[in-house]
């Protein structure tokens, strides 16, 4: 994996794990993050990049945080 991707999905990761606290579900980070103009669809915003991310262990991470949070009411 190249050091661009890996800091990219740390900065994606450290973005969540802030704003997880502040909001009221999962579908509300994720949307945060992957929605039109969202924290990691504009760090990753090609394909490859997209694929390297999910890849990645802060991706895994990402998504267990994602996990702990409340569904959508």
């Amino acid at each position: 994996m190249s050091p661009q991707i890996a800091a990219k999905a740390r900065k994606v990761l450290e973005f969540a794990e802030q704003r997880a606290g502040e909001m009221a579900d999962w579908l509300e980070l994720s949307n945060a993050l992957f929605g039109p103009g969202g924290k990691a669809t504009l760090a990753f915003a090609t394909e490859g990049e997209r694929t390297a991310f999910c890849k990645t262990q802060e991706y895994k991470a990402l998504l267990a945080l994602m996990d702990r949070l409340p569904e959508p009411r």
